[in-house]
């Protein structure tokens, strides 16, 4: 009995140097690669499973996180320059697509389809609207047309990654220049316009007036 329990211990420790385990952590999927063959087909679902030395395996989360990109830069079509301090994007890949997805853009998928991306988006709008447009008219819609453009670029490039929503909690910081100061004079200016108007208006009893 003492020489079986021997052998089967041997035999034990040499499966070990050819087995190991890798454990998928809840709200993952493992994607393994293996030294020789490449990618392997299919996932690992939550749980602990063997796994060959030969193979590297990468977790990739697929529930709604959010990734935040800081100091993010927005030159505008008449030259003054804004930091976006953080613009944040909820996200998340579908389990069905985590191995297309790494397959394309690799276990760092999110710098590329997210990070770059979301910079670039932002850049982009920025160039095509005045400084004021940027700070008064268009803030507050400025995270929808974030959010748009990046559901349309995993549309075109069919990375099934679902954009639940794009966050901007401050406004931009002018960069260099003054012109959040003139803006703000320009804004006192006309309410205080406005509210002259609106007094004529009471005193001489008529609305065609202008100032």
């Amino acid at each position: 009995m003492t020489f079986k329990i021997i052998i089967f211990t041997l035999l034990l420790s040499v499966c070990n140097g050819f087995l190991f385990y890798h454990t998928t952590p809840p709200r993952h999927v493992t994607i393994s690669v293996g030294k020789v063959n490449g990618i392997l087909p299919g996932i690992d679902e939550p749980g602990t499973v063997l796994k060959s030395p030969l193979t590297t395996s990468y977790d990739m989360y697929t529930e709604v996180q959010t990734d935040c990109i800081k100091n993010v830069e927005c030159g505008t079509a008449d030259g003054p320059i804004f930091i976006i301090p953080l613009v944040c994007i909820l996200n998340k890949l579908p389990k069905e697509r985590a191995r297309e997805v790494f397959t394309k853009y690799g276990p760092d998928y999110d710098q590329i389809t997210i990070f770059q991306n979301g910079r670039s988006i932002v850049q982009e709008r920025c160039t095509e609207r005045s400084a004021e447009d940027i700070y008064f008219k268009e803030w507050s819609q400025f995270d929808g047309y974030i959010k748009d453009d990046l559901i349309t670029y995993q549309k075109e490039k069919n990375t099934g990654i679902i954009i639940e929503k794009v966050r901007i909690d401050s406004k931009p910081i002018a960069k260099g220049s003054d012109i959040v100061t003139n803006f703000k004079m320009r804004a006192e200016h006309v309410a205080k316009t406005k509210t002259l108007i609106e007094e004529a208006i009471q005193i001489l009893g008529t609305s065609e007036i202008t100032i």
